[in-house]
């Protein structure tokens, strides 16, 4: 029998400018749905206490209805939304996701979530390069978020780092059976590239 998932909190990531896209990557068509929708739907599937939405300026219609939408200090990249839902999370640990990992899958996350054990954080390590932006956090680490965003420095990877030295998440590296879970899409062409890749 599997060991139960402790209570979490989950939150999609959809506050970006998609500057390099052109156009908002949280909108994109995900088989007859919106992005942010079907990234919504692959969490809610893991049974969070509670689901946020990170957004800095506009919140997709219908979004609200489907979980608490955090706004965070637009401009100042995802470790602002990421201090916004610790911050509101509640003590509970934080699962978080990038809309724009559109291959990632339910199965992912939960081993995500199952690998993290006793520490309460684990941040995933695929081709050597930490993944922050698909990762569970632990309740802590909203104060070094918060730090580490007051004082300017605001990497993702750099966060993840600091919670890893100081022993506050665990490095699982992503095995074979979840490919392409990771990859992203900061353009048009890498969309379709991806779009194609699910096709298969």
């Amino acid at each position: 029998m599997e060991e139960a998932i402790a209570p979490f909190a989950a939150a999609l990531l959809a506050g970006g400018k998609s500057r390099r896209f052109g156009a908002d990557k949280a909108l994109l068509d995900c088989g007859g749905a919106p992005l942010w929708q079907c990234q919504l739907d692959r969490l809610s599937a893991l049974s969070p206490a509670r689901l946020f939405l990170s957004a800095a300026d506009q919140v997709p219609v219908g979004a609200a209805a489907r979980a608490e939408v955090i706004r965070d200090s637009g401009g100042a990249g995802p470790l602002a939304g990421i201090a916004a839902c610790l911050a509101a999370a509640g003590g509970l640990p934080l699962l978080l996701l990038a809309v724009d990992m559109p291959l990632m899958s339910a199965d992912c996350l939960r081993a995500v979530l199952r690998f993290a054990g006793p520490a309460g954080g684990a941040v995933p390590v695929e081709g050597g390069r930490l993944q922050p932006l698909a990762a569970l956090y632990p309740a802590a680490a909203a104060e070094i978020a918060r730090r580490r965003l007051a004082a300017g420095d605001l990497s993702a990877t750099g966060f993840a780092r600091e919670l890893d030295a100081q022993s506050m998440v665990r490095r699982w590296p992503v095995p074979g059976e979840f490919p392409h879970c990771f990859a992203n899409a900061n353009t048009p062409e890498e969309w379709r590239a991806l779009q194609a890749e699910a096709r298969g």
